[in-house]
């Protein structure tokens, strides 16, 4: 379980909607918090990954209709994760 204040919120934004913008802005994403994707799924306008760091599972999810992008921890969250994000 997790509560809303564990969510993180993404600064950085993919520039557009198209298959090479969102996958380049995913590996940045990815090679900042040194997460391994484990699935992926699109529906709509909203992108989500399931992602491994430091061993614990964490959801990434990109809105372009909300245009927003967060990751919500499924085991608790890292203090160095909400960090190396800002940095985006």
């Amino acid at each position: 379980m997790y509560w809303m204040d564990e969510t993180v919120t993404l600064p950085r934004l993919p520039k557009d909607d198209t298959d090479q913008e969102i996958n380049a802005w995913l590996t940045l994403v990815t090679q900042r918090i040194n997460a391994t994707i484990k699935e992926r799924e699109c529906s709509a306008d909203l992108w989500s990954w399931r992602l491994a760091i430091d061993g614990k599972h964490w959801l990434l999810h990109y809105s372009s209709l909300c245009d927003a992008a967060w990751l919500v921890p499924l085991e608790g969250t890292e203090q160095w994760i909400e960090a190396q994000v800002r940095k985006l």
